[in-house]
């Protein structure tokens, strides 16, 4: 499997927010890996998939933006006065529990976020959300 697990999304620095992004939670990780497999079908590259599993996955993620010195924690806490809070709440206690996150990159336009909707879903995917320029929406 080519797709993206446990990469640094932070690695041309720090994310405010998976920007074009759907995000969810899956928890059956057979599950997350046939929604990969169906997404890369639909025409998304592996390159536009990561999947984020267990310790490490959080430590990527870095949702408390720890990793990130001082203004990744500034940041992280003006986030948490906001909607996107809860979703890295969700985020977090899913990775704890063994699921999967699955981030899938968008061209921002309404039809691949509408197949990647879909297909998500299909999969038993849960708090799916996607992330435009200065929105988070849930799906």
């Amino acid at each position: 499997m080519p797709t993206h697990v446990n990469p640094d999304p932070h690695a041309e620095g720090f994310q405010l927010q998976p920007t074009n992004h759907l995000t969810a939670i899956i928890d059956n990780l057979d599950d997350a890996l046939s929604a990969i497999r169906d997404l890369t079908r639909a025409g998304f590259s592996d390159n536009d998939l990561s999947l984020f599993i267990g310790k490490d996955g959080l430590v990527k993620l870095d949702l408390h933006g720890k990793e990130h010195g001082i203004i990744g924690r500034i940041v992280r806490a003006a986030d948490s006065l906001t909607s996107n809070q809860e979703a890295n709440q969700e985020a977090e206690a899913a990775l704890k529990a063994g699921s999967a996150y699955l981030m899938v990159l968008t061209d921002g336009g309404e039809e691949q976020k509408t197949t990647a909707e879909r297909i998500l879903k299909v999969h038993n995917a849960k708090n799916v959300r996607y992330y435009g320029q200065w929105t988070v929406e849930p799906l």
